[in-house]
């Protein structure tokens, strides 16, 4: 086994976060910047890597930090699309985030279906 190998048997295509992220932040000395990097290692770099964050809202600097780190720690990038709108969350607290990899597309070049991903949670 090469080392490549060996690092693509521990990826994913699909990370799951609900809950994780408002329960680091709640506690003193929250890392983003760590906690998406370990999300950056295991979630593949291949072009259909999903990372989908249920959550409470987040901050304009949350989603700042996480826009920011997408875009300069890897290859291809993380782009973000925040605060996707999912029926019966109507009441505000919980929102819907998801990012996927793409290699210089931008926001806009996200080829999931949202209205498909949401459904399904």
């Amino acid at each position: 086994n090469t080392a490549e190998e060996s690092r693509e048997k521990k990826q994913f295509d699909v990370i799951v976060d609900k809950g994780l992220m408002d329960a680091l932040m709640c506690g003193e000395g929250f890392d983003l910047e760590r906690l998406m990097g370990s999300v950056n290692d295991v979630l593949t770099h291949r072009e259909w890597g999903v990372h989908v964050l249920i959550c409470f809202q987040l901050s304009k600097a949350s989603k700042q930090g996480l826009a920011e780190f997408g875009n300069s720690e890897s290859d291809p990038s993380l782009m973000w699309d925040f605060d996707i709108p999912v029926e019966g969350s109507e009441n505000g607290r919980a929102c819907f985030n998801m990012a996927q990899r793409c290699r210089g597309q931008g926001a806009s070049g996200l080829g999931i279906d949202k209205q498909l991903a949401t459904e399904w949670i």
